[in-house]
C-alpha cells in the first residue's frame, strides 16, 4: 500500500492538483481575513457615526435648553413673581377695607381716625 501511495504522490499531475488545491485553500484563507477586517471596519464606522449622531444630540439638547427652555422657565418664574406680588397687594388691600370698615362700624365718627384718613373713603 506504502508504494501505492508514494507512486501517486509522485505524479506530477497530482502533485500539480494538490498545489493548486493549497494554492485555493490559501487564497480562500486570505479572502476570508480580508472580509473579516471588511466587518471589522464597517463595525468601527458605524460606532463612529453612532457616537457623532450622540454626539449632535447633546449639542441640539443643548441648544434648545438655552433657546427655548431656560427663557421659558425664566419667564415663568417672572409671570409667578408678578402674580405674587399683585396677591399680596391685593390682600392688603382687602385687609385694609375690612380695619376700615370695622372702625366705621365700631369706632363711630367721633373716634379720631388716624392722619391722611377720610371718613366714609370706603363706606
Amino acid at each position: 500500500m506504502a508504494w501505492y501511495d508514494n507512486q501517486f504522490r509522485c505524479h506530477p499531475y497530482i502533485q500539480k492538483a494538490e498545489a493548486q488545491l493549497a494554492y485555493e485553500l490559501q487564497a480562500a484563507k486570505i479572502q476570508q481575513k480580508i472580509r473579516n477586517e471588511e466587518i471589522q471596519i464597517q463595525v468601527v464606522e458605524r460606532r463612529k457615526q453612532i457616537e457623532i449622531e450622540e454626539q449632535e444630540i447633546n449639542r441640539k439638547e443643548k441648544e434648545l435648553m438655552s433657546t427655548v427652555k431656560l427663557p421659558a422657565e425664566s419667564e415663568a418664574y417672572k409671570v409667578q413673581t408678578i402674580a405674587e406680588g399683585k396677591r399680596q397687594v391685593i390682600q392688603q388691600i382687602v385687609l385694609n377695607m375690612f380695619i376700615l370698615t370695622f372702625l366705621s362700624i365700631f369706632a363711630g365718627p367721633r373716634q379720631s381716625r388716624p392722619p391722611g384718613l377720610r371718613q366714609n373713603a370706603f363706606v
